[in-house]
């Protein structure tokens, strides 16, 4: 089994989601414990990775990096997948 972990910017942005989205979201993270090569991987984003998830209201995603070595999971950014893709884009430049 692997660790999931967030960034500091996770746990802001896990803090705005309402209650039962936040929930669908750690069962997302859940999954990547078990099996972290789920997500598929992100073109153009060396390394990076996201799981697409179902929750009320919508699509959301969770984008993240393995650290193999270690056995960790760092999920890097989680939000609704409008607007997602141009929110990871500004996180990177």
């Amino acid at each position: 089994m692997w660790e999931v972990r967030g960034t500091a910017r996770v746990a802001k942005n896990l803090k705005k989601l309402q209650r039962n989205i936040r929930e669908v979201v750690n069962k997302g993270f859940a999954v990547l414990g078990q099996s972290p090569f789920k997500g598929k991987t992100l073109k153009g984003y060396s390394g990076l990775r996201s799981l697409a998830i179902t929750a009320p209201g919508g699509e959301y995603r969770i984008v993240y990096t393995l650290k193999p070595e270690d056995k960790v999971v760092l999920v890097i950014l989680v939000g609704p997948r409008e607007g997602f893709y141009e929110q990871l884009k500004l996180l990177l430049e």
